[in-house]
Formats: structure tokens, sequence, C-alpha cells
């Protein structure tokens, strides 16, 4: 990114390879044709109950995220570290130093009050969160200023680097042939720092808090390739359930009421889950608020270690399991994961070489940084209340 086991549903008797014992006791005194009709009328009764559950399905155009506004909402909690509660105004008051001069006055505007009907604020918030905690740890460590400023700015040099050419790529697949203008590069600069400044700076300060990788040879590398020989050339295929706790399009964590409707749904199915995982595809297309991988039983295929297309606590999970297991509920920043892996596959022979050392390099940043954020949150209590 829980929530208590609840009673065993209906789904035991459907997904159960025994018949309900009255049914035994009954099918034992009925002749041939009317057993068959007893089958039919007990399946029809089953699928019957499970369309209902499948008609009582949250209606997620209609769940409510906690709404904010700037300036009124200023003084609003939005997270907590350390058990200090951090408010809207704490965030805009960062960003504003940091990041985007006159950011607290354009988001006091009606046009700036339009990023709230988008997913960023509750992304800054998650940024915001982080950022708090690592400066903490950071004060803890005594890691020295000179440190920290340097890699704070190479990161968002590097940062801003990418997304231009990024950028420019797709006006050049659009036909724009025209270079960009100096200025134009500066406001682009602006809004970039404005929108992706937090996201950079806990960045720069993970890579100040964790150690260089730039100059480890091949000693290092080799061994780095013996204690996880699957993030080379691997994937894991998995499937998962999401229950939304968090507004699907903004990401908003949801008002009191409708977070208590997903805990309800966390709750049951967990109770509809088989242990060994034999009915979780099944329980996926019933109950995933996924509607896209739900109607394939939640199956996603090709999921690298570090793949930028699923949260990292999903992908963390699936490769942390063996196959068959599940688990969950796993938090996201989407909602509550249930994620089950299915199989592994080796698909690629990688060999250690000069030339694939920026790779190892990479995937080795990922790994120790991966690690050290989710400690350093868990050490300072980070909560998000937004």
């Amino acid at each position: 990114m829980l929530l208590s086991d609840g009673p065993l549903s209906r789904a035991e008797r459907l997904h159960s390879a025994q018949p309900h014992p009255a049914a035994r006791r009954t099918m034992s005194v009925c002749p041939p044709a009317a057993r068959f009709l007893l089958a039919a009328f007990a399946a029809a009764a089953l699928s019957a109950q499970d369309e209902g559950s499948l008609s009582s399905r949250r209606d997620l155009s209609k769940l409510r995220g906690i709404e904010l506004r700037y300036p009124r909402d200023k003084d609003r909690p939005v997270a907590s570290v350390d058990g200090r509660e951090l408010t809207l105004g704490d965030l805009v008051r960062h960003m504003t130093e940091r990041h985007a001069p006159e950011f607290d006055a354009f988001l006091s505007t009606p046009a700036g009050n339009l990023y709230f009907q988008e997913r960023l604020p509750a992304d800054w918030v998650r940024q915001f969160a982080d950022v708090v905690a690592l400066r903490a740890e950071a004060r803890y460590r005594e890691v020295p200023a000179e440190r920290l400023e340097r890699k704070l700015a190479e990161a968002a040099e590097q940062g801003f680097n990418a997304w231009l050419e990024e950028f420019e790529r797709k006006r050049r697949d659009q036909g724009v042939t025209a270079a960009l203008s100096e200025e134009r590069k500066a406001s682009l600069r602006a809004r970039h720092a404005r929108e992706s400044g937090l996201a950079l700076e806990r960045q720069g300060l993970l890579d100040a808090l964790t150690p260089d990788l730039d100059n480890i040879g091949l000693d290092a590398a080799h061994w780095f390739h013996r204690e996880y020989p699957r993030y080379f050339g691997g994937v894991v295929h998995l499937a998962h359930i999401l229950v939304y706790d968090r507004h699907p399009v903004t990401g908003q964590l949801l008002v009191e009421e409708d977070r208590a409707k997903a805990q309800a749904l966390v709750a049951e199915i967990k109770a509809r889950l088989n242990p060994d995982g034999s009915n979780f595809e099944e329980v996926a297309r019933l109950m995933s608020e996924d509607r896209r991988s739900g109607q394939r039983g939640g199956v996603l295929r090709n999921v690298s270690r570090f793949d930028s297309r699923l949260p990292p606590s999903v992908t963390r999970a699936a490769w942390d399991m063996a196959d068959g297991e599940w688990r969950g509920p796993i938090e996201s920043s989407f909602g509550q994961h249930f994620v089950k892996r299915i199989s592994y596959t080796h698909y690629a022979f990688f060999l250690i070489t000069e030339t694939t050392l920026p790779k190892v390099r990479t995937v080795m940043r990922q790994k120790l940084q991966e690690d050290a954020m989710l400690e350093i949150r868990e050490r300072h209590r980070v909560q998000l209340l937004f």
C-alpha cells in the first residue's frame, strides 16, 4: 500500500467439491431423475446467490472521496509522521518554499483548486509525508547538508531532463519539428517543479540516505546476482483482487461511510478465499473492483520485480511468495489488494559483464531504496489521512 476475518460465506458451498450434507442425505433416497433435478435446482440457487453478489457490487462512480479546498482546508491534517500531524497548509508552504514560488497564491484561485479534481494532491500528500520522514531520518543519521543538497539538485535536474526528453519525443511523433524556445523550456521547468518537485525531492533524499553504487564493480554485481538471480530475466504471473478504499480517479481516501463498506468487502473476500487459493480467480471475477483484470480472474502476466505498471507493494508481495500462495489485504495508493502468485517464468539468461553492469546497478539501487523507504515509513510511523 489491516482487517480481520469474517464468518465464512456461502462461497464455501459454491467452491466445495462435496455437496451439502443435507443434499447427500436427500440424494441417497432419491431416484436418478430426482437427483438430477435437485442438483440443477441447487446449482441454480447458488448461481442466483452469486448473481446477487454481482448486482450488489459498489457503483464505483458513486464513491466519495474526502474533498479538500485551499485555503479553506489549510488547517486540515492530511498525514502524520512521528506522531505529529501535517496539515494541508504545511504541505503547501513546503512546496512554495522549495519547488514553486507563489504556489500558495495560485492554489488559492479557482484554477488552482482544480488540482483537487485530479490525482496529484493525493500523490503530493504521500510524497510529502515520505519527505518529512526521510528528512527526520537524515537528521538522525547526521547526513552532511552538502550531500543532501547535492543529491537533491541532481535528482531534480535528472528528473526534469528525462521528462523533457520524453516531452520532445512525443512532439516529434506528432510531427512537430520546431525547437522549443528557452522561454518555453523555462515555463515547462516551472510546471514540472510544481507537479513533480515533491517526488524528485523524495528521490534525492533516498539517494542521499543509501550508498552510492556508481562505482561498484563486477565482484559486487556477481554477488548481487547470486543473491537475487530471478530479478534478472524472470517474470511472475499473478492474480489480484482490488477493493477501493480510495477514490478511483483522484486517489483521495474515501469518506468514512464508503471506507466502512470497503472494509466489509475486504472481510468478505478474505472469508471466501480458500486457504490454498484454489478459488482465487473465481472470487476475483465475482468481487474485484478492478473490473478490467477481474473479468479474467484478476490475472496479470509478465510482471517484473520492479514493474512500474503496478504498485510496489503488489510486486514486492508477489515476488516474495511461493507459487500458489496468496496474501492480503495489502495496501497501495489505489486501495486494498489480495495477491496470488501463480507462477514464475525465467525467459532469459543474464550474463554479468561490463556492458550489463549499469543494469545491475539500477536493480541494486531499486532494491536498496525500496527496502529503505519501507523501513523509514515504519520507523517514523507514517500515516496518511487524505
